[in-house]
């Protein structure tokens, strides 16, 4: 297939220069119209729960993962190895602002309904990323049935 995924060739965009540049690198989003057919999805590391770098909970969040598969996205958790990796689905502001902001959360090896530090992890870098583009507010809303409980 001309579209084959290949996650060596998924961009990570982190560096010790910390979450603002990358922030800056990836604000425009997943670049998905190539000439060799090749898609590549922009991804920021952090650490959560922590002022230093390289402590705390590792994430990795995909701010846009918009044509993602589960496969690939289960994939790619497994390739950056870290305890969650989080990948979030914009949709329209209306929607965001009815419904909030779409996240699955991945393990290496699974999908799971919700987790703690990849949520406030995701919202502060969603939030970070959309100050840098507006002066817009980030609300995530994770569901978690078998806890019947709705965070926002």
């Amino acid at each position: 297939m001309k579209n084959q995924f290949n996650r060596r060739r998924f961009v990570q965009v982190i560096g010790t220069a910390g979450l603002s540049a990358a922030l800056k690198t990836i604000a425009q989003g997943a670049e998905t119209s190539r000439d060799d057919g090749e898609r590549r999805y922009r991804f920021v590391q952090i650490d959560v729960f922590t002022s230093r770098r390289l402590e705390g909970n590792a994430l990795a969040v995909v701010p846009d993962a918009g044509g993602l598969s589960d496969e690939e996205m289960q994939a790619l958790a497994r390739e950056t190895n870290l305890q969650e990796t989080t990948f979030v689905f914009p949709r329209s502001a209306a929607i965001e602002r009815e419904q909030g902001v779409k996240v699955r959360i991945f393990v290496p090896n699974d999908e799971i309904p919700f987790g703690g530090h990849p949520t406030l992890g995701t919202a502060m870098v969603l939030r970070n990323l959309r100050l840098a583009n507006t002066s817009a507010v980030v609300g995530v809303r994770a569901l978690a049935p078998e806890l019947g409980t709705a965070i926002t």
